[in-house]
Parts: structure tokens; C-alpha cells; sequence
């Protein structure tokens, strides 16, 4: 390691925030906080529209503050970032994409039981009956379901009716009057960018590459209602393409139990997500690969397996895939809420090679949040896999309402401003040597997301009584997952998670170990779950007959893409460790099958709570970042 470098980090490693652009702009002032964020040892800001903007988006005004930001940049060693979306979630360019046609807005499939003699809503140009089942049915549980025409539907009213109607997600004026768009649709992503990112790079794109690194998208998401399937014509026809199952023939199990729940919703989650990947994150990430721009920022609800499951239809870690910088959202000064968040994107970076990774970082911790709060949280973050900080938020104004927009504030009308260099200094630091040399993890804990979507069951709404949306088994293994990650971390052990579709593209046996990507992990733990992949069990097969460490811990697997096959499991964890799901009991099981490279605990040889490591080798270097996170 070059420990010259360790001292003065490039600039480019210094923390961007979101500069809050929320007000009539003018090239001295804009100038004028460039030169300040620089002077407080900031890299310079990601240019993010905000409430309380005067001036127009993307109008000569804007293009002509963005110029001067830029060079002072250039003169002062900065760096200028782009943000995608007038406001946010990205996707819409400010309204205008679903603004072209109904075709284009966000839509889900809203589920109605209609009581025998109700009959159901007549169609509108907002609503429309899409599809219609006779059913019968044992409380939840349907027991007969035939599909039906709309036209039936409205004329036996004799019997209960399953409904499905398309409907559109309401304008309001935060679209400018329009509604949001929709993500599923690969029309929408074609005009985002011509909107959008076609428009920057005819203005800016000279600089991109250069003081222009990425463009910033902004939890990008598909959920509209608990009980509403996201929804884009195509999706049938793709459901039969990806799966050879009928669409229409498996839809009912989203909303009812029976015969054939699991599989059903296991199927359907799973397409939603890689239609939303095909349809919005991959058109992205090839078009800032053409332009010589990094496609960074963060999903939305990328916390917790219910939250994924309800807003991408299933693990975010798929779309990391799709930029070159990944990146994550820490909100408010929890820290335990966003193991997951951070364990997913550093796990996948490592994983696809990539260097850096985007924490955005601090909002909703007040104007009353401290240095050693600042400090804590960037230490959670960047010990578990962040590298690069886009602190919230930055604001160009903060009159009126404005000071009230997700604080705390790092500008000129904070007291602390000027201040601040030093802890800039020391996350520059960190996050470069974050990126130095290779991980040192032995361990790989698979991701159970599809354990949940298979247990997802949509809400139906109806004059009956019948109960609402169900992320049970999504809310029970996200907290055995959570139990497992902390009882590694908190042994002093480096972890991974595997995603399954990082496997299925990356995954290959060699010898005794398991490689994903750019890691190779000699330990393979499977958390409480139910269901697999059948290439994820044909690999675990693999890795355990070549001798390979596979423990499972708590709740042995019972599926195959949701379909019974407890034997399989059985046999398998018959060559395998099992231990349960106990803090204790898991740290013990590293300590005998984990390769010990260190060791971490306190004076009595006890476990540190909230004490995490995380260690790379760079040459003959070994370097360890050892962080207490304990609020």
C-alpha cells in the first residue's frame, strides 16, 4: 500500500452530497458553493432538483449554473455529479414520460372479491377489467376457480367473483399533474433517456468520464398498492416465455391460497423483477457504459426482504448488476435496519469486481445530529462494504420550508460548515483505502429472499371479511438472516451474501470452494429458509461432494422453486454441519469451520457486540478496519 497516497487520497474519493438545487439559481452563486464545498473537503455535489426550485429543469438557467459549477471544479480539483430525475423516484423526467400516453404510467392488476350480487365496476379510462374467475373458496383458500369474461363477471352475480381490474396510478401534482411512470415498460426507459440522459450529454457529455464521474438514479420502484400486482401488458406473454406456465392460470394464488400458491407467486415475484431489470436498469447501465459514465445511486426500500419483495418483486441485489457504481440509502441514525442494505451491495460489488460502492448517507438524522453521530453511522457503513459517501443533503437555500427538506444540512447556513474538513478528510481516507487490494472473506451466506416472495400473498379488497396482505414468512426470514449475519460479524468474521441469481450467472465449483464472480468462499452457510433454485441445490451438491464447508443453520430447506422436495434437503445437510439458529451457537460453528486468519475478541476472549472487521490484503499488506458501531 501506498501510504502516501493513504495521506492525500485523489479528490475523487471525497464525500459528494446531494446538493439540494432549490431556488432560482445563478452562476455566481452556484460558483460561489462549489468553491465552499471544496474549501470543507468535499469533492463537490451531485446536482439534484429539489422542492422550492425557481429556476427551469434542464432550461438554459440550469445548464448555465451547471457550467460554472464546473469550472470551479476543474480549477479546484472537483467533481461535478449528475442526479437523474426532476424530484424523485427517478424514471419520469418530472412527469413528462408518463405525461405521452396511459400507456406509459404506473399500473397494477387491483384484486376485488365481489359478493354474490355485487357486481363490479364498470370501466373507465383510469380502470379497466382485465380479468375475471368464478371461485369458491374455504375462507382464503380457494377450493374451485375457473376463469371467466368480463362480460360473465358482470352477469353472475349469483356466486363470488375473483376481478382483476388495470388500473393506473393517480396523477398528483407532485408528477406536475401526471402520474408516475412505468418501470416494467421498456418504452419508458427509451424516453427517460432521451429526456433525461440524451439531454446532459449533449450539453455536458465533453466532461463525462472526466469531472463528470456518474449520474445518480433515485429509488426507482414498481409497488402501488398491497393489493396490486405491477403491472405492464407484456408481462403475460413474458411469464410464458421465462417459466412455459399460464399467466392468467396462476395469478388467482397471488391473492388466495391453494394447490398451487407457492410456486405461483414464487414465478410471478420473479418475473416482475427481471422484467423490471430487463425494462429499466439494464437500458441504463448499457447507455452510461457507452457515454463513459458511471450509473450509480440507490433503490428504493432496499432494507428488509419484505420491502424488496413488495416494491421490486424480489432481492435488489439484482439490479446491482446493472451499475457501475452500486449504491444504497442510509436514512436516519438506525443502524441495525440497514445490515442488510449494506451487506447486499458490498457483497455484490465484491462479487462483480467493482471497486465502489455509493452510500447515500445521513438524511432524517436532524439538524441536531453530532460529529461522533457522523462518524458512527460512516463507520456502519463503510465497514460493511461502502466506499464512496453522498451525504443528504446540501442546500442551495434553505428559506422557508426549505431548512425542513430530510436534515441535517452541510452548507454555508450551518454553524458546524466550516468545520468540517476533518471528518471529510477521514471518510476520504477510509473509503480509498476500502478500495485498495482484494477481500479477505472466506464466507458466503446465501440470500433467502425467494423463501419469502414464494410465502407473499397479495391483499384482496371486498365487502367480505378477509385478511389483508401476508409478508409473514418474508418478515421471519429476514429476521433468522439478520441473526445468522449478526452472529458472524459479531464473532470478528468477514461474510458475504450470494444472491441466487448472482449464482446462476457467476456461480462455478472449483475444488473445495464456491466462486461468485470475482470471490472465491471456502464456507457456505444456508440461513432458515424453505425454497431454492434447482441450480442453487444442483451447486450447494457440487461444493459438498468436493468437500467444500456447507453448514446449514435453524430450519432446513422443503422446495424446489416452491415445489416439495424435503428428501432432497435431507440428503444434502446429511453431508453437511447443521447448527440452530442461536447467536451463540452459530459464532461457535465459524470458530471451528472458518479459516483463522485472526481472531477478534475483547481481553476475556469474548465476543464484542456491534464490533464489526473488515479485512483486505493489498500485496504483502494486510489491512484491517475495525469498527465499534454501538450507538
Amino acid at each position: 500500500m501506498d501510504f502516501s497516497k493513504f495521506q492525500q487520497p485523489d479528490s475523487y474519493f471525497r464525500p459528494a452530497p446531494f446538493w439540494a438545487i432549490n431556488e432560482r439559481l445563478t452562476p455566481e452563486e452556484t460558483a460561489r458553493q462549489m468553491a465552499d464545498m471544496l474549501a470543507v473537503g468535499l469533492s463537490g455535489g451531485f446536482f439534484h432538483s429539489r422542492a422550492g426550485l425557481v429556476t427551469d429543469y434542464l432550461g438554459d438557467e440550469w445548464f448555465a449554473a451547471m457550467e460554472a459549477a464546473l469550472r470551479v471544479a476543474r480549477e479546484g480539483d472537483g467533481y461535478l455529479w449528475l442526479y437523474d430525475e426532476d424530484l424523485w423516484p427517478s424514471g419520469n423526467a418530472g412527469g413528462q414520460v408518463a405525461g405521452m400516453k396511459d400507456e406509459y404510467r404506473s399500473a397494477g392488476l387491483f384484486a376485488v372479491l365481489l359478493a354474490a350480487g355485487e357486481a363490479p365496476e364498470a370501466d373507465t379510462s383510469e380502470r379497466m377489467l382485465r380479468a375475471a374467475y368464478r371461485v369458491e373458496r374455504d375462507g382464503i383458500r380457494l377450493t374451485a376457480c375457473a376463469a371467466i369474461t368480463p362480460e360473465a363477471a358482470r352477469a353472475e352475480t349469483g356466486c363470488e367473483r375473483l376481478v382483476l381490474y388495470r388500473r393506473y396510478a393517480e396523477k398528483t401534482g407532485w408528477w406536475s399533474g401526471e402520474s408516475y411512470a412505468n418501470l416494467l415498460h421498456p418504452e419508458v426507459t427509451e424516453q427517460f433517456l432521451k429526456l433525461t440522459h440524451d439531454v446532459y450529454f449533449a450539453k455536458l457529455g465533453a466532461e463525462f468520464g472526466k469531472r463528470i464521474p456518474g449520474i445518480f438514479t433515485d429509488e426507482p420502484q414498481v409497488y402501488l398498492a398491497p393489493n396490486a400486482l405491477p403491472w405492464y401488458e407484456g408481462l403475460p406473454a413474458k411469464y410464458a416465455e421465462w417459466t412455459g406456465r399460464d399467466f392468467w392460470a396462476d395469478v388467482p394464488y397471488l391473492f388466495f391460497d391453494g394447490a398451487e400458491e407457492r410456486p405461483a407467486r414464487l414465478f410471478i415475484h420473479r418475473a416482475i423483477l427481471r422484467q423490471f431489470c430487463e425494462a429499466y436498469s439494464q437500458p441504463i447501465f448499457a447507455w452510461c457504459a457507452a457515454h463513459h459514465i458511471a450509473h450509480t445511486g440507490h433503490y428504493n426500500a432496499e432494507d428488509t426482504l419484505p420491502s424488496q419483495i413488495r416494491y421490486h418483486g424480489g432481492g435488489v441485489m439484482a439490479h446491482y448488476r446493472y451499475q457501475q457504481i452500486p449504491g444504497i440509502d442510509h436514512l436516519c441514525r438506525d443502524d441495525e435496519l440497514h445490515l442488510l442494505t449494506c451487506k447486499q451491495v458490498g457483497s455484490a460489488a465484491r462479487q462483480l469486481g467493482r471497486k465502489e460502492v455509493l452510500t447515500e448517507i445521513f438524511g432524517v438524522t436532524r439538524h441536531t445530529n453530532t460529529f461522533e453521530g457522523f462518524k458512527r453511522i460512516g463507520n456502519y457503513d463503510l465497514v460493511l462494504g461502502a466506499t464512496f459517501l453522498c451525504p443528504h443533503l446540501t442546500l442551495y437555500t434553505a428559506r422557508g420550508r426549505r431548512k425542513r427538506d430530510y436534515p441535517p444540512n452541510w452548507n454555508y447556513q450551518q454553524t458546524y460548515w466550516t468545520e468540517l474538513k476533518p471528518l471529510n478528510d477521514y471518510f476520504t481516507r477510509l473509503g480509498w483505502l476500502m478500495t485498495q487490494g482484494e477481500p479477505r472473506v472466506d464466507i458466503v451466506v446465501l440470500h433467502p429472499v425467494e423463501s419469502g416472495a414464494a410465502g407473499h400473498r397479495f391483499a384482496v379488497d371486498s365487502s367480505l371479511a378477509l385478511p389483508g396482505e401476508n409478508f409473514d414468512a418474508a418478515g421471519h426470514y429476514d429476521a433468522m438472516l439478520r441473526r445468522t449475519l449478526g452472529a458472524i460479524l459479531n464473532a470478528g468474521y468477514e461474510c458475504d451474501l450470494g444472491d441466487e441469481i448472482f449464482l446462476e450467472e457467476m456461480g462455478a465449483v472449483e475444488g473445495d470452494r464456491l466462486r461468485i464472480g470475482a470471490v472465491s468462499y471456502s464456507v457456505v452457510v444456508v440461513p432458515p429458509s424453505a425454497t431454492w433454485r434447482p441450480h442453487t441445490l444442483a451447486l450447494l451438491r457440487h461444493f459438498a461432494a468436493n468437500g467444500g464447508t456447507l453448514v446449514f443453520v435453524g430450519e432446513l430447506p422443503v422446495e424446489v422453486d416452491g415445489a416439495p422436495n424435503a428428501e432432497a434437503w435431507r440428503a444434502l445437510a446429511a453431508h453437511a454441519r447443521t447448527v440452530p439458529c442461536s447467536r451463540v451457537q452459530v459464532a461457535a460453528a465459524m470458530d471451528t469451520v472458518a479459516p483463522r486468519r485472526f481472531r477478534l475478541r475483547d481481553p476475556d476472549g469474548q465476543i464484542v457486540p456491534a464490533t464489526y472487521v473488515q479485512h483486505r490484503a493489498d500485496g504483502e499488506d494486510e489491512v484491517f478496519f475495525i469498527a465499534n458501531v454501538d450507538g
